[in-house]
């Protein structure tokens, strides 16, 4: 009778455990008063997941052709959009300076918040003293011809820029 009790007690266990993990137990063989069980893994747990769509496009890893062209055209749209940003604040920067150069030479130190607000979101960092504005605007330039991918998404998301088509693969 006691060794009922403790298989009672282990099935009891066993079927709250079958429960929390997704598997199944059939009752396989009695020999004499102690069942033997065994377990049958669902095949969900090891079947491939349904394939995700994006923009038209099958996200796979490793990433595809189709994936890379796609992201190439979007990361060329991103970077003509933050060079306008770009442009347009050192443009307006430059009207604080009565449109002639000086600008350029002038300590970054005093530069106007919408300038470094976009320089952050392209660099990730900022500059202090002993930087000019035509410092920082070359490595500015710099950072956003080379950014890759995941950079680019990221100034995205920081600039709140509006894109028709985002990056895939993210």
């Amino acid at each position: 009778m006691r060794i009922l009790q403790r298989e009672s007690v282990k099935l009891r266990r066993l079927i709250h455990f079958k429960k929390s993990l997704n598997f199944s137990c059939k009752k396989v063989d009695t020999h004499g008063n102690k069942p033997y069980f065994y377990i049958i893994i669902k095949k969900e747990r090891y079947m491939k997941k349904a394939a995700k769509v994006e923009y038209g496009i099958q996200i796979v890893k490793p990433w595809s052709n189709e994936m890379y062209d796609h992201n190439d055209i979007v990361a060329e749209v991103v970077r003509i959009k933050v060079k306008q940003l770009w442009i347009a604040a050192l443009m307006q920067y430059q009207k604080e300076f009565d449109g002639n150069d000086q600008m350029l030479e002038s300590d970054w130190v005093v530069a106007s918040t919408e300038l470094k607000r976009i320089q952050t979101a392209i660099t990730c960092y900022g500059f202090g003293y002993g930087y000019d504005v035509n410092q920082v605007v070359d490595r500015v330039m710099q950072e956003l011809d080379d950014a890759p991918y995941y950079r680019l998404n990221e100034m995205v998301e920081e600039l709140e820029l509006e894109l028709e088509k985002g990056f895939v693969g993210f």
